[in-house]
């Protein structure tokens, strides 16, 4: 059984694509190899020389063997007539051995039945019973009530509330009043503030254009004509003078 499993894996092996390739190249050889031999014959009967004839030789046999030991058909193992005579002994026994059937249990199928039957009716009793008492509580009258107050005290109790609700809370229109008045401060507080930051702000901007046009005078000569001495009468005196 051994050589018969290696063999079938063996014939697997071979008859994969990378095997069929390398026949299939053997085969392309084999084929050059016989053709070269006829060549080659050729050329030496026309004395160029052996040489192609021993190669072509070798190639063709090299690819003949490659041929033959890749071939599918060589994983074939003949059978061995002892291995037959075990496979068939063991066939054989296992046919003959005596199978144990069990026998049904009457007696356990009775009771699981009985069983079921009465777990059945006591759930159709249940079913039943749930049943009557959701009619039952379904047909009842609903209980009546003694109402504690009428309609008008219901009335009246609703105005009370609205009165309260509309009358106004002392204390609160006092706390209002408060909130409105801190407000008012708060507000006028911030225009003295912002008042205060404009007169400052002018201020500093009259300084500054106080000291740009200062700066813008420096070296700058005004109006001379007031000091200047009459040239026409420093030129008179000097003639009446000569």
């Amino acid at each position: 059984m051994q050589r018969k499993q290696a063999a079938v894996e063996r014939s697997a092996k071979l008859r994969r694509p990378v095997a069929r390739r390398v026949r299939a190249t053997a085969a392309l050889g084999a084929l050059l190899g016989l053709v070269g031999l006829l060549v080659g014959a050729g050329f030496a009967i026309g004395g160029s020389g052996p040489s192609l004839v021993i190669g072509a030789a070798l190639l063709f046999a090299a690819s003949s063997g490659a041929l033959v030991l890749l071939a599918p058909g060589r994983a074939r193992v003949r059978a061995v007539p002892a291995e037959q005579v075990t496979t068939a002994i063991a066939t054989a026994v296992v046919e003959s051995a005596p199978q144990h059937v069990a026998a049904p249990d009457t007696a356990s199928d009775a009771a699981a039945a009985a069983a079921h039957a009465e777990a059945q009716r006591a759930a159709a009793e249940r079913i039943e019973l749930a049943r009557a008492r959701a009619r039952a509580r379904a047909e009842r009258p609903a209980p009546q009530e003694n109402q504690t107050d009428s309609m008008l005290l219901r009335e009246v109790r609703r105005q009370l509330a609205q009165a309260a609700e509309a009358t106004p809370d002392p204390r609160a229109a006092a706390a209002s009043a408060a909130a409105e008045e801190q407000a008012r401060q708060q507000a006028q507080a911030a225009d003295e503030a912002r008042v205060r930051e404009q007169a400052r702000q002018r201020e500093l901007r009259a300084q500054q254009q106080e000291a740009s046009n200062r700066l813008r005078s420096m070296g700058v000569v005004g109006d001379t004509a007031a000091g200047m001495p009459d040239l026409d009468a420093v030129l008179r005196r000097r003639r009446n003078a000569g």
